[in-house]
């Protein structure tokens, strides 16, 4: 395990914990125990996600490790104090709302996690991106009781989209994704060579754009570059808006978008 352990390996460890905790608890040896709790204590410290139980009838977290006090800590009397206001002061204003309703939605009867992206506030002024994981504990009578929670910081991953929409959305060449067939996905020049807006073309079969001389040549064609045994851009006819008919010049490949298949496909008159 690395110095810094991520989600995955911290849960893990976390569960090795507990299972080690339920099975000496039974011997009732406090020394065990505490070894076990200052393991935990250690393991939460080195994690480069804040981590946090907050308490649901008190208003309090009895546990939260190094990082989380660090983020969400306030000063009270010159002291270091960490409260349900000194965190709520460091989420952005406009994002408040949006936490609200996914812990709201996550306690409600049935609920058993919840997740959420919100922009933190840093003493300094500094905006960041974080990602908020969090599980419901719920007693006997299934009542939620407290929350178990990792924030992660995403400002790098957030930064790296907003650069690629830029891209995509400034790019000369038109560029689409599709998934079963329709548009997902289509940027500025796409729409100016089709004449549709993105509203219009999301959700549109791709075909409806192409000639139906063209459209068994489109499908052969990104079929085989689909699977790697073409490599060469392929031309034909696609029908504007305005009932146009336009030569075009394009190439797919295979990605992953929100989490399944898809063709990527960069499209130019």
């Amino acid at each position: 395990m690395s110095n810094k352990p991520t989600y995955e390996e911290l849960e893990a460890r976390i569960r090795e914990l507990e299972q080690a905790a339920e099975s000496r608890s039974e011997t009732g040896d406090p020394d065990i125990i505490r070894t076990l709790s200052e393991s935990f204590q250690q393991l939460a410290d080195h994690s480069q996600d804040a981590i946090y139980l907050f308490d649901i009838e008190s208003g309090t977290f009895p546990f939260f490790n190094k990082r989380f006090l660090a983020l969400f800590g306030g000063r009270e009397k010159g002291r270091k104090v960490l409260t349900s206001g000194s965190v709520a002061q460091h989420i952005h204003p406009d994002d408040a709302d949006t936490l609200r309703k996914a812990r709201k939605s996550a306690l409600a009867a049935g609920g058993s996690e919840g997740e959420v992206e919100y922009r933190y506030i840093g003493s300094d002024g500094t905006t960041r991106w974080m990602h908020d994981r969090w599980s419901v504990v719920r007693d006997s009578q299934n009542r939620a009781v407290a929350i178990e929670g990792f924030i992660r910081d995403n400002t790098q991953r957030k930064q790296a989209e907003e650069e690629l929409e830029h891209s995509r959305n400034s790019a000369l060449i038109g560029s689409y994704i599709l998934q079963d067939g329709r548009f997902r996905y289509v940027n500025p020049e796409f729409c100016r060579i089709t004449g549709y807006s993105k509203k219009k073309l999301t959700g549109m079969q791709s075909l409806d754009l192409v000639h139906p001389d063209f459209r068994d040549h489109v499908l052969k064609c990104a079929k085989q570059m689909l699977a790697g045994k073409r490599t060469t851009p392929y031309e034909f006819r696609v029908v504007d808006r305005k009932g146009l008919v336009k030569w075009v010049m394009e190439t797919v490949t295979s990605v992953k978008h929100e989490g399944a298949r898809a063709a990527l496909g960069f499209f130019m008159d």
